[in-house]
């Protein structure tokens, strides 16, 4: 019983005492109410709880019946749920893709610090200090530290291994060093003490010091009519004013320095000047300009062509673009090759990424370049924009001129792509070259080009058809819309190349001698000939003669002609001076990387053209179906068509005679129209 007022108006402490038995009592009372909750819970198993709250929820106003609003981070976590295969644990998944985004972030970050602090050197170039960095070997750009990352992550483990043990040995230079000072110091007071004894101070440094030598100029104290002479004069001849050397020495380095970016803006995979440059002290030091510096711009190119590869693959496509872009720029668009593949994941970007309007500029900037990323690129897009878009300016005429220059470029991508089951049978082992990469650096309109570029999605489609995964798949996700599988997504884009080969193998069209073997056309507006699709097996000798004297050249074996003996003299003498050739900054290294077999992959080719031959392909007539009619067309069929219906309500009107001569040029007009759409 509770303690309360009306217990104490008795007076004194009656009714405040708390017995035993209302403790009892109360107990008692509490268990029985729960006992009771519980037998109900048991006998309904909650449905009447359940009811009263549906009611409770239905009687109240609309606010209180709309579900509640789940948190953003629930949503996100049934949204990455659902990605989770089945039979998998979802925190292991998740973890590991936060660690590959975090990975890729990290090598970006680590990319972009050493582009900036490279590009702060090229801004700010002394010649004089590079030759003095190189004298003494202390300059880190020149080191292996200064990585090549790949695109999937860090730095290798021979470069970092390198720069750890190149500070151990530093490291342990300098404690070599103090030894070497302990120990000679040791010997010298050694020698002291044994000459003039162990208690003796002439070793002492009080006691060491020579006699103060008699004070020259700098030392007098002019007094009277020679004071105002001290404050105007400088007497000491032998005082060097540091702060004017100092300054001489800025200027000198002022007129000497250069800017790089600026000077060497489109000739960074070169290594030849045509200027001058100034030594510091107003003269020239050569007739040429300045040549760039190398390694330090192709490594410059590599660093932001990694760059931007990274950030593609993290989805970043502006600081791709903007990466590519600038390599672009400074490696020059006059170049027709490449040193990096800066140009050709760019114009694949622009692909994925439905960026007509910034592919059609690329390709017209890079006017020179004929390799079959750009010219197959560019044909592409103006079928599309002509067949499928209808867009105005463009016209077949058009998109047969870009199909003719690719082809040009390299004709056999044409025959991969008008008969691409048949090459996709007898290609084989196009992996190998798929995986080594772009054919950068290298003359464009080869067999392995073409297969670089056509055959990438036959390893990938085997693989599947086979059940199994491909290596890298997954961590090239950007690569897999490009070359072939551009194609392949357009609608009657193969149909289109198919029929323009088949038109001019069949036609009258031959310009025989003149046009065989010949080059891609600069101007694009040459027609395409019998004689540049035929072209391809005269090509393929010489790849093959090519790739044998290179054989023989590695070999050694003495069986090169005098012909092919001073052509490996000359480009001996052109490599001696070439330190690295590519824009990684690192030279070709024969021992780990295996030329592919071009002999094999040229019999692969010639397999597959004489399949087609032998089941009449080349000898069809080409098929027309992928032509779409254009908005214009369709609409003027329309209105010739309102147009004549009208006039044939008119005329029923008339005479019967007028009418069935109306009739009569009607049908015609019917009957030219038709004949015109066809």
């Amino acid at each position: 019983m509770a303690k309360t007022k009306s217990n104490r108006r008795g007076g004194g402490n009656r009714g405040s005492v708390w017995t035993n038995a209302d403790h009892d009592a109360r107990t008692a009372k509490r268990l029985a109410s729960m006992n009771k909750k519980r037998l109900r819970d048991d006998n309904d198993d909650g449905t009447r709880r359940k009811e009263k709250r549906q009611r409770r929820r239905e009687d109240g106003p609309p606010r209180r019946t709309r579900p509640g609003r789940r948190s953003g981070g629930d949503a996100a976590a049934r949204r990455l749920s659902t990605r989770v295969p089945d039979g998998a644990y979802k925190r292991t998944h998740l973890a590991h893709d936060d660690v590959g985004r975090a990975r890729l972030r990290l090598v970006a970050a680590r990319l972009q610090r050493k582009a900036d602090a490279l590009r702060t050197r090229l801004e700010d170039w002394d010649p004089l200090e590079d030759a003095e960095r190189r004298r003494e070997g202390g300059d880190d750009y020149d080191h292996d530290d200064y990585d090549h990352d790949d695109d999937d992550g860090p730095t290798s483990s021979s470069s970092s291994t390198s720069a750890v043990v190149r500070r151990m040995e530093l490291d342990a230079a300098n404690r070599r060093a103090d030894v070497e000072a302990r120990e000679r110091a040791a010997s010298e007071l050694a020698a002291l003490q044994a000459r003039h004894g162990v208690n003796s101070s002439t070793h002492r440094r009080k006691s060491n010091l020579r006699r103060r030598p008699r004070p020259g100029p700098e030392g007098w104290k002019l007094r009277g009519a020679a004071r105002p002479a001290h404050e105007v004069y400088d007497f000491d001849v032998r005082h060097v004013d540091v702060h004017r050397m100092a300054l001489d020495e800025a200027n000198a380095r002022a007129r000497r320095v250069v800017n790089v970016i600026e000077a060497c803006r489109g000739r960074f995979a070169s290594d030849d000047g045509d200027g001058d440059v100034d030594d510091g002290g107003g003269k020239a030091v050569r007739g040429t300009a300045l040549a760039p510096p190398q390694p330090q711009c192709r490594r410059y190119l590599s660093l932001l062509t990694q760059l931007g590869s990274i950030q593609l693959h993290r989805g970043n496509h502006s600081s791709a673009r903007k990466a590519f872009l600038e390599a672009i720029e400074l490696e020059g668009y006059d170049n027709p090759n490449s040193i990096t593949n800066a140009r050709y994941r760019l114009m694949n970007m622009y692909l994925s990424c439905n960026r007509p309007n910034s592919a059609r500029g690329l390709w017209e900037k890079l006017r020179y370049d004929d390799s079959a990323w750009i010219r197959y690129s560019a044909a592409l897009i103006e079928y599309v924009s002509w067949n499928l878009l209808g867009e105005r300016g463009s016209t077949a005429e058009i998109a047969e001129a870009a199909l003719a220059r690719a082809i040009r470029g390299n004709v056999y991508v044409a025959y991969l792509l008008g008969w691409s089951q048949t090459f996709e049978k007898a290609m084989e082992y196009t992996d190998e070259v798929v995986e080594s990469g772009i054919m950068v650096g290298k003359e464009s309109g080869s067999l392995l080009e073409a297969i670089e570029y056509g055959c990438r999605c036959y390893s990938s489609s085997s693989a599947a058809g086979n059940g199994k995964e491909m290596p890298g798949n997954d961590d090239d996700d950007d690569d897999k819309d490009v070359g072939m599988a551009m194609w392949l997504g357009t609608e009657g884009s193969l149909d289109w190349v198919r029929s323009v080969v088949l038109r001019v193998l069949n036609g009258d069209n031959d310009d025989g001698e003149e046009g065989w073997g010949r080059r891609s056309d600069r101007s694009g507006t040459a027609k395409l000939t019998k004689a540049d699709l035929l072209c391809w097996e005269g090509r393929l000798n010489e790849e093959e003669e090519e790739f044998e004297r290179q054989d023989r050249k590695k070999k050694g074996d003495g069986s090169l002609t005098k012909k092919d003996e001073a052509q490996a003299e000359n480009e001996s003498d052109d490599d001696d001076g070439d330190d690295c050739d590519d824009a990684s900054g690192q030279g070709d290294d024969d021992d780990d990387f295996v030329d592919p077999d071009v002999p094999m992959y040229a019999g692969m080719f010639r397999t597959a053209m004489d399949w087609l031959q032998d089941a009449g392909e080349f000898l069809k007539e080409p098929s027309f179906d992928y032509v779409r009619r254009t908005r214009d067309e369709t609409s003027g069929e329309e209105d010739d068509a309102t147009s004549v219906g009208g006039d044939n309500e008119e005329e029923e009107k008339g005479d019967s005679g007028t009418s069935v001569h109306d009739d009569d040029h009607s049908s015609e007009d019917n009957d030219s129209s038709s004949n015109s759409s066809a």
